[in-house]
């Protein structure tokens, strides 16, 4: 068990220097700005404006920051494996991420690229998939680019342009899911013409510590500070617990 926990601190969770890292929420309502496209061009403006504070590095964002508890899951196609049409694809991990989300969480990229803004603007058809979905199929991550993917079958096929490493969105004392990274604006996706969440979490790299207790809200625009990664690690490493002696009763 003394092994057990020493092996959750060696554990890589999708995320490396958690101190340097802080989180924010920033939710614009439709209220405010109904266009969708002129939505997600204000969330890359907030992030410009991150990135030019003092004491920050890179400024990433993602419907869902790993460990933060919240989850979306469905089946997903490979078109080099058919599924029968009576069966169900394997249920992934699903998150739309913005250009320099990984390099902010420290997330590598093994095969690849990542997601641009470019992928963004343009509706790209494009996914990032983590490691251990890659080695699921094609053994070897940097086989796994250029294969195609997608959701529902009727749904337009998506290319992998790069393979990062996998996360333990569930505590490190879970396996790692197999996750797919969407641009954060698609379009034809789960039936929807044009697709974007208005609520994303904004990690920050590298800030200093007065500016990680700042929060604000101004114009219907709200930015609420996450729990820190450090946080969600030791809450999550806190799950497996020494359980003491067995029993005799």
């Amino acid at each position: 068990m003394i092994r057990s926990f020493q092996a959750l601190g060696d554990v890589q969770p999708g995320f490396v220097e958690p101190d340097d890292v802080l989180s924010f929420k920033i939710s614009i309502p439709e209220t405010e700005i109904a266009d969708l496209e002129q939505t997600v061009r204000t969330q890359e403006q907030i992030l410009r404006r991150l990135e030019q504070l003092p004491g920050v590095i890179s400024v990433g964002m993602s419907s869902s920051i790993t460990m933060d508890g919240w989850d979306s899951n469905d089946g997903v196609h490979v078109e080099d494996f058919p599924v029968a049409e009576a069966e169900i694809p394997p249920m992934r991990r699903f998150k739309w991420v913005s250009e320099n989300y990984f390099e902010t969480m420290g997330n590598p990229v093994i095969a690849g690229r990542p997601i641009t803004w470019n992928d963004i603007y343009n509706k790209a058809h494009v996914v990032v998939v983590t490691e251990n979905f890659a080695r699921e199929y094609w053994e070897e991550p940097s086989t796994a680019l250029g294969k195609r993917v997608r959701v529902g079958r009727d749904a337009p096929w998506r290319e992998i342009v790069g393979v990062v490493g996998n996360i333990h969105d569930d505590g490190v004392a879970e396996e790692a899911r197999s996750t797919m990274f969407w641009p954060m604006m698609q379009r034809d996706f789960w039936g929807e013409d044009l697709r974007i969440r208005r609520t994303m979490g904004a990690p920050a790299g590298q800030v200093r510590p007065d500016f990680s207790r700042r929060s604000a809200t101004r114009s219907g625009r709200s930015t609420g500070t996450f729990p820190s990664p450090t946080s969600r690690r030791s809450e999550s490493s806190s799950t497996a617990r020494w359980p003491g002696p067995p029993s005799h009763s």
